[in-house]
């Protein structure tokens, strides 16, 4: 439905465009959103994922050791590894 100035603003017609293949019915632009939204939260679950796996194998147990081993001297004789 359409007028001669154009599309009728609030016809839902408008929305939906018909697909060169018979059958097929494009969905309006706006589910572009829907699915990026659906991407980037799929995104966090498996990062949030990665994050539950390195604490649960042990990654972040000992924070503080690391930070203070430069002001340890080498023990004289024992090779660096």
């Amino acid at each position: 439905m359409s007028c001669a100035g154009g599309p009728v603003p609030g016809y839902l017609g408008n929305l939906i465009h018909p697909s060169p293949v018979k059958g097929l019915v494009f969905l309006p632009t706006m589910s572009v959103i829907v699915l990026l939204i659906l991407v980037s939260i799929a995104v966090a679950a498996g990062f949030l994922g990665l994050f539950f796996w390195a604490v649960k194998d042990g990654q972040y147990d000992d924070d503080t050791t690391p930070a203070i081993r430069i002001l340890f001297d080498d023990e004289p004789g024992k090779p660096r590894s």
